[in-house]
């Protein structure tokens, strides 16, 4: 059976009704533009008024099409358009979830994911020695920091912290260590992307 269109009062802009499907008291519509490309006609579908679709939303949509045409800037039809929402909104998500991810704090990450690792990769009497020093002195000086703020700064008070509380040097180089192995475990797990600050 033959879809029968309507015209609304926008030039380019056409509709037809669902069979039975309602929008408020009126049975819904799906809007369509009609325009020209390279000299051919086109016709895309926009969608229903169920969501959100109006004929002059269907025509700024047709304008801003048009316009893009005139000066070859920009989608010229709808499939770039929605290609092109997709993408940002694909880099937008990207984006999002490697700023949630690098705004894991050290303590974080360090009771979870490396501890999980270092439990199962490493020796218990070595496992019990990196969470006393994270205990005294790592978590206190950085535990609560992102992972993607800590720097070089924050590690040589951390340094400083150890050595004024008798730490010997081969265990303030042991905390550095265990830090840099955090990182490094990040890295690999993409939670962290910057530099290591350990180096």
């Amino acid at each position: 059976m033959m879809q029968k269109w309507h015209k609304t009062n926008f030039r380019g802009v056409r509709y037809r009704l669902h069979a039975t499907r309602k929008n408020g008291v009126k049975r819904d519509q799906y809007f369509t533009i009609r325009y020209k490309l390279a000299g051919k006609d086109h016709e895309e579908g926009l969608g229903w008024g169920s969501e959100g679709w109006t004929a002059a939303k269907a025509y700024e949509r047709l304008a801003e099409l048009k316009a893009n045409q005139k000066t070859a800037e920009g989608p010229q039809t709808l499939k770039e358009k929605r290609a092109i929402l997709e993408q940002e909104q694909k880099e937008a998500e990207a984006k999002q979830a490697k700023d949630a991810a690098e705004s894991i704090t050290f303590q974080a990450f360090f009771n979870g994911d490396y501890l999980a690792q270092t439990e199962t990769d490493k020796k218990p009497r070595t496992v019990e020695r990196e969470k006393g020093l994270f205990k005294i002195w790592i978590d206190p000086a950085i535990g609560a920091k992102p992972m993607k703020d800590i720097s070089a700064f924050h590690l040589e008070k951390l340094k400083r912290d150890m050595a004024n509380g008798g730490q010997s040097p081969r265990s303030i180089e042991y905390a550095l260590s265990v830090v840099r192995q955090v990182f490094n475990v990040a890295k690999r797990l993409k939670v962290f992307t910057g530099d290591n600050p350990v180096g």
